[in-house]
């Protein structure tokens, strides 16, 4: 009688391939599906601190305008005299008015 050898194949079955390319579908499909959520997320953060400069631009804008309007005393070169005491230290020729 003749013995049959078993041979030993190598290589990947059409079952195995098509299984993988599945799996490997799925997990670009999610990875992309990550990709896009993190895109968006960073394009919302990239917004939000644009408006939050604009903000504060605008803001000290405004408080400099504002620091600008306040009525102070008129320092004449005698006031100013004033303002710089003997003892080097910057003092107020009186107390400033409050609006």
């Amino acid at each position: 009688m003749k013995t049959f050898q078993k041979r030993h194949r190598t290589g990947f079955t059409l079952i195995e391939l098509l299984v993988s390319m599945a799996i490997l579908t799925l997990l670009m499909v999610a990875m992309a599906s990550i990709v896009e959520s993190v895109a968006d997320r960073w394009k919302a953060a990239i917004a939000r601190v644009n408006n939050f400069t604009k903000a504060r631009v605008s803001l000290q804008i405004i408080g400099r305008d504002l620091t600008r309007g306040i009525l102070r005393e008129q320092l004449t070169l005698s006031a100013v005299k004033v303002l710089c005491c003997r003892s080097g230290r910057w003092r107020w020729p009186h107390k400033p008015r409050a609006l």
